[in-house]
């Protein structure tokens, strides 16, 4: 039976190395003790009678990893490739180096960094666990907090509590959960 995935499916082995199947485009993935199948072509008639007859293009990658997070970055990688946008040299305030975000604890994966909606001085921060245990989450941004706090898919406050210390949040991570952050800088 074909199950469900965004973009991956991981042969997970508790006692080293897994094996990742990763799509860019195709989302049934199926799996047994002998191996992982990805859909391909799935032959239907209803919209389209004939959806094999035609050019199909897709990205397949086969990858051993370490772990799920490893698998995730994977997914990325092959997913959502890095795009670079080139400049000529110019003076500037920014340092060298840095980032935007940095995860300093908690096993997370960070999915959007964006502008509200509502309020373009305040940024949305959207993350979800891969853990499964429940753990601290601490992550730096890239200047002074004024604060944090949850919001809902509609960017509406929501109950829990997110620390803003300086330049870093933090929060009781559960398990399996999405999170979307306000966060409101000094």
């Amino acid at each position: 039976m074909d199950v469900p995935a965004q973009s991956f499916a991981l042969a997970n082995n508790k006692d080293g190395k897994s094996l990742v199947l990763v799509s860019d485009c195709k989302y049934g993935y199926r799996g047994d003790e002998k191996g992982l199948v990805i859909d391909l072509i799935r032959s239907t008639f209803g919209p389209d009678p004939f959806p094999e007859v035609a050019d199909h293009q897709f990205m397949v990658s086969l990858a051993i990893v370490d772990d799920e997070l490893d698998a995730k970055k994977q997914s990325q990688s092959l997913c959502e490739p890095f795009v670079s946008v080139s400049a000529t040299s110019h003076e500037g305030t920014l340092p060298t180096e840095g980032a935007f975000v940095e995860v300093l604890s908690g096993n997370i994966v960070i999915d959007a960094y964006k502008v509200s909606e509502n309020d373009k001085n305040k940024m949305v921060l959207r993350l979800y666990s891969i853990d499964l245990d429940k753990s601290k989450v601490q992550i730096k941004m890239q200047k002074p907090i004024k604060q944090a706090y949850f919001v809902n898919i509609l960017e509406e406050l929501i109950e829990g509590k997110v620390a803003a210390d300086k330049d870093i949040i933090s929060f009781d991570l559960e398990i399996n959960k999405t999170y979307s952050i306000m966060i409101e800088f000094a």
